[in-house]
C-alpha cells in the first residue's frame, strides 16, 4: 500500500490515468493518503481489531472501485 501511494504522489502516469477516468487531481492524494493511513493502522499492535478490519477492507474497497472505473470508460479489459 505504501509502494502505491508514493506512486500517486511522484509517477506522472498515475495523475494521466485518474483524469483518464475523469477523477479530479485531488482524489487521487486522498487516496494516496488514505492508504498510507490504512498502512499505519495496520501496523500499531494497539489498535482495536474494529479499526483494523475496515483498513482491510479499504484496499478491497478501491479495487472494485477501481474496476468499476475502467469498465465505465470502456477501458479494455487488457490494456498494453
Amino acid at each position: 500500500m505504501l509502494f502505491s501511494a508514493s506512486g500517486y504522489f511522484a509517477n506522472p502516469q498515475v495523475a494521466k490515468g485518474f483524469k483518464h477516468l475523469g477523477f479530479p487531481d485531488y482524489f487521487r492524494v486522498e487516496l494516496a493518503i488514505a492508504k498510507i493511513f490504512g498502512a499505519i493502522v495496520l501496523v500499531i499492535p494497539q489498535i482495536s481489531g474494529r479499526i483494523k478490519e475496515w483498513a482491510y477492507a479499504g484496499p478491497g474497497i478501491t479495487f472494485i472501485s477501481a474496476a468499476n472505473a475502467h469498465f465505465q470508460s470502456s477501458d479494455p479489459i487488457i490494456a498494453n
